[in-house]
C-alpha cells in the first residue's frame, strides 16, 4: 500500500513529530511496510478461530506471599552515597 505525501504530513502533524528530509523518507517507507503487513494479516482466513487473549496457556501465575524479616536499615544504608536521617537521599541534579 502506498501512502501519499498529504497523508504523511497529516500523520506527522497529528502526532506532533518533527520529521524532515531523509528521516521523512524512511518514515514513509516504514509506514508502508507496516501497512503492507496489516494487509497481509487481513487476507488470512480467521473463520472458526477463537480470539487469543494470552500468548501462553498459563494465567495469573503467582507465588504465595511469605512474611520474612527485612534487612536492617543501618545495613541497607551502609553503602548509600548520601542519606538523610533513616532514608536514602537522592539528588535530582
Amino acid at each position: 500500500m502506498t501512502i501519499t505525501e498529504e497523508e504523511i504530513e497529516k500523520v506527522i502533524k497529528l502526532s506532533k513529530l518533527e520529521i524532515k528530509g531523509k528521516e521523512k523518507e524512511k518514515f514513509i517507507k516504514d509506514i508502508e511496510i507496516l501497512l503492507n503487513y496489516v494487509e497481509k494479516i487481513e487476507e488470512m482466513n480467521t473463520t472458526n478461530i477463537e480470539p487469543t487473549y494470552y500468548i501462553h496457556s498459563q494465567m495469573n501465575v503467582t507465588r504465595e506471599d511469605v512474611l520474612k524479616e527485612s534487612m536492617d536499615k543501618n545495613k541497607a544504608l551502609m553503602n548509600a552515597k548520601d542519606t538523610l536521617d533513616d532514608y536514602f537521599k537522592i539528588s535530582t541534579k
